[in-house]
């Protein structure tokens, strides 16, 4: 981010210089290593620590993003490239609303999962106990991430993933996603 030129619009220009500055003032209170690799050695609940430390850092960061409606109001250039854009939205339009998820039988209820069956909605990272393992589960830009203590597994679209351990198999099945949530059948053999 720190290389990017300014692109002329002030409202844009502004808004990047004070993220920056804002990232740099929260990476100094972020877990350091010494390389990326640091974090392989590491166990699964240090590791899941610093995860949750490093995303309630980022989260907190000021500013948030500006309003883009009231931006390209305010801008000329901007104004008048956004009408001859044949698919753009009137500024201050109301976006379209997502298709909606089907029901999860258990709702976002994880513990319903502890007997090796479920169907649950993921849509913020958590910890999902099937027997006597835990899984994590969460939904980023229409991808479902599942891990545990020996691998990650990453799904798009209606996937299958499984995790074998011992004399258990923890299958999970995307049964539904958006790009921020997913209804997932968890399944043990």
């Amino acid at each position: 981010m720190a290389g990017l030129p300014d692109i002329g619009v002030p409202a844009a220009d502004t808004y990047r210089s004070t993220l920056l500055s804002a990232l740099r003032e929260a990476e100094r209170t972020l877990p350091r290593a010494e390389s990326p690799l640091d974090y392989y050695d590491l166990p699964l609940d240090r590791l899941r620590a610093r995860a949750r430390e490093v995303a309630e850092t980022v989260s907190a960061i000021e500013p948030r993003d500006p309003d883009l409606g009231e931006v390209v109001r305010e801008d000329p250039a901007l104004s008048a490239a956004h009408d001859l854009a044949p698919n753009c939205e009137p500024p201050g339009a109301p976006s379209t609303s997502p298709t909606p998820l089907p029901a999860a039988e258990d709702g976002t209820d994880v513990a319903a999962c502890e007997d090796g069956e479920c169907r649950i909605e993921v849509s913020t990272p958590v910890d999902i106990p099937v027997r006597d393992a835990v899984f994590t589960a969460t939904v980023s830009k229409g991808t479902v991430w599942l891990a545990d203590d020996s691998g990650l597994i990453r799904l798009t679209g209606a996937g299958t993933g499984r995790f074998g351990r011992d004399d258990l198999t923890v299958t999970f099945s995307v049964i539904a996603s958006s790009s921020t949530a997913a209804v997932l059948d968890v399944t043990t053999e």
